[in-house]
């Protein structure tokens, strides 16, 4: 028979055990994590849509990343915004050559061989350059990746050039975004969208005889 006072013990060290087990609160989720988009969420440095204006001054620093094929594809660059200007023809103007961005060049790394704009492009890292125009856009991929505006850029450098025609889009793109976008296994495209201009640059996996 347990005796009295040791009774009264046991009742009070379970009692205290009781009051001490709380239930597990739960961990609302993140607010953070439930309004990112899935390409900001898998990338923090990529450009979101983004239709209303933006007052941040200078240009960030972003990145696009995707897959076509065995090739990842990566580009870097410097991303502006509108903030009310008059961009094509004033900012940008028509006929020279362009950063397509802000800053320095804009990188682009793949890591296998590539048809890039219906053209073959060996595996290693870029600049991409264009020459904007009403009509068409001249799109210049240049073996000297690491370059400051177009002050150092020289045609004897460049891998290839082509032309592809610009669209327009009904809603604004504030900061210029470039996009990398799987078509399939074997295809894609590279997309650049600034204010309502839009240019897609054909990808595909190299043939192989």
């Amino acid at each position: 028979m347990i005796a009295p006072f040791s009774f009264l013990i046991v009742v009070l060290c379970l009692l205290s055990t009781s009051c001490e087990r709380k239930p597990t609160p739960e961990i609302p989720e993140s607010k953070a994590e439930t309004t990112l988009s899935p390409d900001r969420a898998e990338n923090p440095f990529a450009i979101p849509a983004q239709s209303e204006p933006d007052t941040l001054g200078e240009s960030v620093m972003a990145q696009a990343i995707g897959q076509v094929g065995d090739s990842q594809i990566e580009i870097e660059y410097h991303s502006p915004a509108v903030r009310g200007r008059a961009i094509w023809g004033r900012e940008v103007p028509y006929g020279q050559l362009w950063v397509t961005g802000s800053h320095s060049a804009t990188r682009l790394t793949i890591g296998a061989p590539l048809l890039f704009g219906g053209k073959e492009l060996p595996a290693g890292k870029y600049a991409i350059f264009t020459i904007p125009g009403r009509k068409d856009w001249e799109v210049i991929i240049n073996r000297d990746w690491n370059q400051h505006l177009t002050t150092q850029y020289a045609r004897s450098k460049d891998v290839l050039r082509f032309t592809v025609k610009p669209s327009l889009q009904m809603i604004n793109q504030e900061r210029l975004r470039y996009e990398v976008i799987s078509l399939g296994a074997d295809s894609g495209q590279v997309t650049m969208s600034w204010e309502k201009v839009k240019i897609s640059i054909p990808l595909s996996k190299r043939a192989t005889l």
